[in-house]
């Protein structure tokens, strides 16, 4: 399997991260179920993998620049005090 169809495959995941990003916001920590935290978490992980693998076969701009931003927005909702 080539890395970009690998990648392709991937995509529902991300789309289950960023509802799960819109579905955290404005919430507090203290109203999220440990099942959806720890969901969201290993989406997150899985993130950050498929963005290194994206950026070392240099998939399109428009792909990794997707990423970084689903993974910043990620990283900022699974850090916040």
């Amino acid at each position: 399997m080539k890395v970009s169809e690998l990648l392709e495959a991937r995509r529902r995941n991300w789309s289950e991260l960023e509802a799960m990003c819109h579905q955290f916001e404005g919430r507090s920590t203290a109203r999220r179920e440990a099942a959806s935290v720890t969901r969201f978490a290993a989406l997150y992980r899985s993130l950050c993998a498929d963005l290194a693998l994206a950026e070392s076969y240099q998939l399109p701009p428009d792909t990794i620049r997707y990423l970084h931003r689903l993974v910043g927005r990620a990283h900022n909702l699974l850090h916040r005090s």
